[in-house]
Formats: structure tokens, C-alpha cells, sequence
């Protein structure tokens, strides 16, 4: 097979180039326009977030436009992101993927990237019993207490929660241990983010099984994980996504995926990255954002229909 001659492969070169630079200026352009980026974040310690992210977001601005300026703005909850969306005060957001997809189906965002938080690419949920408890199957747990996290984690509620119900489970919620629990349903109680009071509740025999996701299950000590049979995992979720607005301008939404999806190529954007949540990349999303998006919303459109 010939090789293409070099004038081909320089026209080639030279039009690769100058269609990088146009996308540039055009993202440049349209940043002119903005003056400010900001990047949403869901969290109850606004501080500490912004603290850890607003390196990440003046990294993000400075690349975009010289003499752009980079801002972190914490919501409290998905309303209020919502409403920061729709009023044009936030411009991309990082979240988990049922918080993104409450987010997004109502305000059109579309999600762009995968961030790898804590290092970490996607995750699962374990769903656990104490060995020699007599539990060894998900049917058993009818009649019986588990223990989520808190209401608002994906991998230690909602994801655990979906994956119980799609398979034809009753969940209800009990204020505590003490509750009865119906021969027909699996109760529920919270442990406040807690993964250490959902083991101690798991091997006291407080509650029959327990949940959160594979990598705090990872880090748990031998003799603990000795103590605990896996009764079932959930299927693998990305950790983490990155969703921009619907209005955001085209040329700058591309400039902003580059921009992120080599920001872990050079130091100072590892830097920025380790700051933000230990983030160590951002990767094209599995399959396009298209897939991405059905596969979360398919799982957790089962939670608003079960929702009165």
C-alpha cells in the first residue's frame, strides 16, 4: 500500500491546526461574552467545597480566555442547583449520576465528561450480611431491617434502593430498629453516612444486611470483611459526571471538554485536579452521552414511579 504523499499530509496537518484554531477563537469569543464561568456544586459545607474546587475553576477560566475569572457556587440541594441553572448562575456542575439525572431532565443540561473523583472511574454497591447469620439470599430480607447511607447518596441509597426494587422488592422507610417490619416488605433506616455504624449495626444483628459502594467496602479491615458475606452487587455506575448547560455556547462547551480531558497531562493541571476531591482525569463518557444518559435514566426512573 503507497504512503500518501508528504503535500497530502501536511494539508492535512495544516487544516487539523486550522480548524483547532477556529475552535478556539470561536470558544474565546463566546468567553468574551461571559466574562465569568461557574462551576455548581451540591453540598452542606460550601466553604470546604469551594476551597477545594476554585483552583480547578480558574484553571478552567484562564484557558478559555485570558482574562476570564473562575467561580465555585454551592447549592444546598438539586432544587436549588435547578434554579441556579435555569437562572444562568451556574454553567457547568459535577455530581453523581442520580443527582445528575434529576438535575438534567429538568433543566436540559447535557452531560459532557466522566470525572474520576477520589480516583475512581465508576463504582458498585454491595449489599451485605453477617457471615452465619442465616441470610444468604435477597429473598430472605423480607420481614427484615437493612441500612442505607443517608438519603441523598447515590451508591449507598438510591442506586441500592432501585437495584432491590426492579427486582420486585417493597422498600419502607422505619424511624427505627425497634419498628415492626411486614412479612411483605424489607425496612429501611439511615445511618447518617455512616459506614462504620452500618457494619457495627450488621454484626450486633441490629439490622439483617447493609449497603455502600465496593470501594468503602475495599478499604474496611480483613477481620471485618471476614465477618461479612456479600449477598448481592449492583450493576457499575460512573462515579462522578460533568454536565454543562443547554445554552452554553457550542465553540465553548468543546473548548471546556478539551480543556478538562488534558488538564491531567501536565503538572499544573494534575495539581488543580488533586485539590479538586482528589480527581485524578476527566474521560470521554462510555458509549457517548447518549448511553450514559438512557442508562441512568432507565434505572432511576423506577424511583419516580414509585414516588406517590
Amino acid at each position: 500500500m503507497r504512503s500518501p504523499p508528504v503535500t497530502v499530509l501536511l494539508t492535512a496537518a495544516a487544516l487539523c491546526f486550522g480548524l483547532s484554531s477556529f475552535r478556539t477563537e470561536a470558544a474565546q469569543s463566546a468567553a468574551a461574552h461571559l466574562e465569568v464561568i461557574r462551576l455548581g456544586l451540591i453540598s452542606s459545607k460550601p466553604r470546604a467545597r469551594i476551597a477545594e474546587h476554585k483552583d480547578l475553576i480558574e484553571y478552567v477560566g484562564k484557558k478559555l480566555a485570558p482574562d476570564m475569572r473562575g467561580e465555585v457556587v454551592v447549592a444546598s440541594d438539586v432544587d436549588q442547583l435547578v434554579r441556579l441553572i435555569q437562572e444562568k448562575k451556574v454553567d457547568f456542575y459535577m455530581e453523581s449520576a442520580y443527582p445528575t439525572f434529576l438535575v438534567n431532565e429538568r433543566t436540559g443540561a447535557r452531560i459532557l465528561l466522566r470525572r474520576w473523583k477520589g480516583g475512581v472511574a465508576e463504582y458498585s454497591t454491595l449489599l451485605f450480611t453477617k457471615r452465619g447469620s442465616g441470610v444468604t439470599r435477597l429473598e430472605e430480607l423480607r420481614g427484615k431491617l437493612i441500612a442505607f447511607e443517608d438519603p441523598g447518596s447515590t451508591s449507598g441509597y438510591l442506586l441500592p434502593k432501585t437495584f432491590l426494587m426492579k427486582r420486585g422488592y417493597r422498600l419502607v422507610e422505619k424511624s427505627s430498629f425497634r419498628d415492626t417490619v411486614s412479612p411483605r416488605e424489607i425496612g429501611y433506616v439511615f445511618s447518617q453516612g455512616s459506614e462504620r455504624n452500618i457494619v457495627n449495626w450488621v454484626l450486633l444483628g441490629r439490622v439483617s444486611a447493609g449497603v455502600f459502594n465496593d470501594i468503602d467496602f475495599a478499604r474496611l479491615e480483613a477481620k471485618r470483611v471476614a465477618e461479612l458475606s456479600i449477598l448481592a452487587e449492583t450493576d457499575k455506575l460512573p462515579r462522578h459526571l460533568l454536565s454543562a448547560h443547554s445554552d452554553l455556547d457550542a465553540a465553548l462547551v468543546q473548548r471546556l471538554k478539551e480543556i478538562l480531558l488534558k488538564s491531567h497531562e501536565d503538572e499544573a493541571g494534575r495539581k488543580v485536579l488533586r485539590r479538586a476531591d482528589k480527581t485524578s482525569k476527566f474521560d470521554p463518557l462510555p458509549g457517548g452521552e447518549e448511553t450514559v444518559r438512557a442508562r441512568i435514566g432507565e434505572l432511576f426512573r423506577v424511583l419516580q414511579k414509585s414516588k406517590p
